[in-house]
Formats: structure tokens, sequence, C-alpha cells
């Protein structure tokens, strides 16, 4: 009798990778669904309002390079904070420029040279939390 060891090894890692899949995909629905949650939506737009941060722009950067509209840019102010800005203002905005984000708020207003104020809605749950609450 012939004993083929290549199907006897293959049978445990078809196991495991079944197993593995498996807890992948749990886990991508539950993510799915914690995430796109009405309590969690609800706090994080509540997180978002409730910080306030302001300061003058002292370095701008980005997390790598190039042009397009997904590309991570950040402003870091003297205060301390590092914020993450879309492409459009970033490119509006220079060193020295001032940054207010009130409490209570979901506009950031980015001031330059002392005049002109560039008014953003910057809460990226605020769609989400007004849809909530529009069912209620």
């Amino acid at each position: 009798m012939i004993v083929n060891e290549e199907n006897d090894t293959q049978k445990p890692i078809n196991i495991i990778a079944i197993i593995i899949l498996s807890i992948l995909v749990v886990l991508v629905i539950g993510n799915y669904f914690i995430t796109n949650s009405d309590e969690h939506i609800t706090r994080k737009y509540y997180e978002f309002n409730n910080y306030k941060f302001e300061g003058e722009i002292y370095d701008k950067r980005q997390d790598q390079s190039g042009t397009g509209a997904n590309i991570n840019r950040y402003i870091d102010l003297k205060s301390g904070i590092s914020h993450n800005v879309n492409y459009q203002i970033y490119n509006n905005i220079e060193l020295g420029d001032y940054v207010v984000k009130k409490a209570k708020s979901d506009t950031v207003y980015y001031i330059k040279n002392g005049k002109d104020t560039i008014k953003s809605m910057e809460n990226p749950y605020l769609t989400k939390f007004l849809k909530i609450n529009s069912k209620k």
C-alpha cells in the first residue's frame, strides 16, 4: 500500500487556512457593524465637537510625497497640536498662519496673515450624525 505523504500534510494546512479565513471574515464584518453603529458615530462626533485647539502653524508635512487627494497632510501648531487637513486647505495656508477650533463647534478657522479667514467644516462624522438624529 502506497501512502501519499503530500495529502497527509495538505489536510492540516487546509484546515488552518479555513479557520484563519473564517476568523478574518468575522472580524471584518464585526468591525463594519461597530464602526457604523449609532453609538460609535455619536461618540466620535462629540469627541471632535468638544475638542478645541488654536495656535500658529510652524510646520506643514505630508505622510508621503505626491499630489493625490488621498495623501494625509498635517499642520503642526506651536501649541503642540498636530492637525490633519484636506489638500485644498493645505495648499491655501502657509507657515505663520493661525488656526482656531473652538469647543462645541464643527468648524475650524484658518486665519491667513491676520486678515483673511478660511472657514472649514471638518467634523468627519457630521453628516452621519445628522442622519442619525433625523431618524429620531
